[in-house]
Parts: C-alpha cells; structure tokens; sequence
C-alpha cells in the first residue's frame, strides 16, 4: 500500500534529502524547520529557502507527491529572545488522493545553558494543517506542536532529539479519513571543517492507513572553496526503513551569500522512479566565514608556490651567473 497519510516526515529541501533525512542534529540550515526546532537558535543570520521536490519514495513508504516549500528564518540577538524564528510555509500534492497545507511559527533559543566548550538549546513551534481530498471534501486548520532540543559538545560534535506533529491531528471529511502522525527523531552528527557526518533514528506511529514504521538514516556532506568561483558541495546519504530504502545522492553550490542545491532520491526497494529536488537559499547581510578563510588559504597558498618558483628560477640565474664570472675571471687571468 502507498504511504498516504498526511504531513509525514518527508524532509524541507534537496540538502537534507541528499543526506539520507540525517538532519536532527545539523544546525546551519532553514531545513532544520522539519526536523528539529531546537537547532533553529544556531542561525547567525537572516536567511529565506525555497524548494520543490519530486518523490516516489519517502522514509514512511512508497509515495508519490509533490513538495512545494518557502521558509524564512530571522535570528535575534536581544535579553528577552536569543535566538531565531522560524516562518515555514508548506504544499503537499499527494496525485490522486490529497493536497495538503501547512503553515508554521517556531522559535529555537540560543545559548540557553552553557557549558564548557558547548551548551543545550530548545525550540518549539506551532502548525496549522489542513488537507483538501481528490474525491470531495475539505478538513479545516488542525493544530500540531513541534518541539525539540539540541546538545552541542564543543564545535564538532551534536546531539539532537524532537517531536514532530505533536497532537497527531486528524483529517475526516465524508467517507475519507487522515491523520498526521507522530514522529520521534534522535540524530547524532559530527561536522569537521567542512564536512559533516550524521545519523539519525526516526519512529514514526500507526496512521489511520499505516503501521509503526522505523528508519536508520546516514548521511555525508563535503564543501570545497574556489579562489573564484565559490564553494562546492557533495553529498551522499542512506535511508533504511521498513517499508522504503534509498540511497540519496546531491550537489550544491554557494557563493556571495546565494546557496542553490539538487538532489536525487535512487530508490533500493519498490518502484525504480527517481525522485528529485531542487531549492535556492539566499544568506543576508553576512558572508560565510569559513568559506572566505577558505579562500584566503587557497591564494596563500598560490601566493606561496609562485613565490617558490621564482625563488627557485633566482637560485638558477644566481648559479648560471657564478660560473660565468668564474668564467671570465679565468679569460682574465
């Protein structure tokens, strides 16, 4: 049977698809709006995200829908709120059977309880769902809580765990029935200059057309930094569940504060039909430090070589011209 109940787990964006789904404890994108309120605090700057992603295969199951999503996050740096908001708007087409709506407001705090090197941060948010059946017959706004927490353990490890569609609301209209089901996630991830690892346990519960489900999700991102031509992403990821495995691939590309990603979804059970994403961040008022160290290494580096050639060619022409004065002092003698 295909996966059909409403607002399941299905990811923000073309990053995190291409990571498998392991993103509850990765902290420097809008798509944590999905995953986990409480690493939405960690945005340093204000940042607007819109996706669309095609899917045949979702960690729930067999699916096939139509992701259409705009997310806006605004950091605050003030005694009352140290943190972020979270503006998520979201459009599920699910062929044949519903189309879905959700519009959100989450907070993640920043810096709540320091620790030596780390610290631990919570967030939380409300949604307002409503779902539009094929067959007739509209389910108003329902509510739903989001909540979520994030233990950060120096700059290279995090540990993260949330609630997602807290309230389980149901969709009923005529004969037709629906229900958002509840999902726990815990991730783990590890991010070194550069790269970043992560894991993530995700347990969903039964739906009115679906069993419990579980999924293991693993996940992998590279960037390289140009001198010139901004910085470049790889990505690869693996979802395992009960009822659909893929394996993820996506690349992405950022530069001048613009960040433009793709993903593939290559389905290992069920149906042979690709999925595929795409999704355009834009980053105001800051640039990516790291990415502009980056670069700065990379023309010292250049800087340096050059600098060694010609060190080495001056070596030469010093030698060449020794031994011709040697030369001439000889003629001389």
């Amino acid at each position: 049977m295909a996966a059909r109940a409403a607002f399941e787990d299905a990811g923000f964006g073309p990053r995190d698809l291409a990571m498998g789904g392991a993103f509850c404890a990765v902290s420097d994108d809008p798509g944590v709006l999905s995953y986990n309120p409480g690493a939405l605090g960690q945005a340093t700057a204000l940042e607007a995200s819109s996706s669309y992603i095609r899917q045949f295969h979702i960690p729930a199951g067999e699916s096939d829908r139509d992701s259409t999503r705009a997310a806006l996050v605004v950091p605050l740096r003030q005694e009352i709120f140290n943190g972020a908001f979270g503006f998520d708007a979201r459009y599920d087409r699910r062929t044949h059977v519903a189309g879905d709506r959700a519009f959100g407001l989450m907070y993640g705090t920043r810096g709540l309880k320091e620790t030596e090197g780390g610290g631990v941060d919570v967030g939380g948010g409300l949604k307002l769902l409503s779902s539009s059946f094929d067959q007739g017959g509209k389910a108003g706004m329902r509510p739903a809580l989001d909540l979520g927490t994030l233990w950060r353990f120096g700059n290279r490890y995090a540990l993260g765990a949330s609630l997602l569609n807290v309230g389980s609301p149901k969709f009923k209209t005529g004969g037709l029935a629906d229900r958002a089901p509840l999902a726990v996630k815990i991730g783990v991830a590890e991010q070194i200059r550069g790269a970043i690892l992560a894991v993530d346990i995700t347990k969903r519960e039964p739906s009115l057309t679906l069993s419990a489900r579980h999924t293991l999700a693993m996940g992998f991102e590279r960037w390289w930094a140009t001198p010139r031509a901004g910085q470049y992403a790889l990505r690869s990821g693996l979802s395992l569940g009960d009822r659909a495995r893929t394996w993820n691939w996506g690349l992405g590309w950022r530069a001048q504060g613009a960040r433009l990603d793709y993903a593939m979804t290559v389905p290992l059970t069920g149906i042979s039909r690709f999925g595929h994403g795409l999704s355009l961040t834009v980053r105001f008022g800051r640039a990516d430090p790291e990415g502009e160290y980056e670069k700065i290494l990379a023309a010292e580096l250049r800087y340096r070589r050059q600098l060694g050639a010609a060190l080495e060619a001056g070596e030469l022409k010093q030698w060449k011209l020794s031994e011709e004065l040697g030369r001439l002092r000889t003629e001389m003698s």
